[in-house]
């Protein structure tokens, strides 16, 4: 079928940080394909009584599979005329993933890709991202004998200096 996918492997040590990455891939589930590689699955060697080494006695017990994001920004020999579309793409791709309460923490151009075939960028290696939790709103008092006004449902946003600091950080990149 031609599919190509990515692996993420670490050691013991940081097992906990690819279990969160995939936990941020979970709830930027509906972005997944678009402005994020598709989170494919998680494997423990551990369980299996596997280990895959990689070079002289590094251990991987804990892998992800994530599908092809494209061309590293890194790598990327873009011409000038579509530099400014990439720099878009990029801030779009980062608004929604704050959109989903993600703040990503991590922006370099390695972590940053251009599909060719999407002519769209993806934003990967989420291990450093926080999550933000809706906050529950905080029960009114009830007085006896008065009506309870609906309030209008506020909108959570994140606060403002972690989302902007993720978009100024790309902005300096592209």
């Amino acid at each position: 079928y031609g599919y190509t996918f990515v692996s993420k492997g670490t050691v013991p040590e940081f097992v906990e940080d690819l279990q969160h990455e995939s936990a941020v891939y979970e709830q930027l589930k509906p972005l997944q394909g678009s402005c994020i590689p598709v989170l494919l699955g998680a494997i423990d060697l551990r369980e299996l009584e596997r280990i895959c080494y990689y070079d002289f006695r590094v251990r991987i017990v804990y892998m992800i599979f994530v599908s092809w994001a494209g061309t590293c920004l890194d790598e990327a020999d873009l011409p000038e005329d579509i530099k400014g579309k990439v720099r878009q793409e990029v801030e779009q791709s980062l608004r929604a993933v704050h959109s989903m309460q993600v703040v990503h923490r991590d922006i370099r151009k390695s972590n940053m890709f251009w599909n060719n075939e999407t002519n769209k960028t993806m934003i990967i290696d989420f291990e450093r991202a926080i999550l933000l939790d809706s906050p529950q709103l905080p029960l009114r008092e009830v007085i006896p004998g008065r009506k309870v006004q609906q309030e209008a449902k506020s909108v959570l946003r994140l606060p403002y200096g972690l989302a902007q600091h993720d978009i100024a950080e790309a902005r300096a990149l592209v």
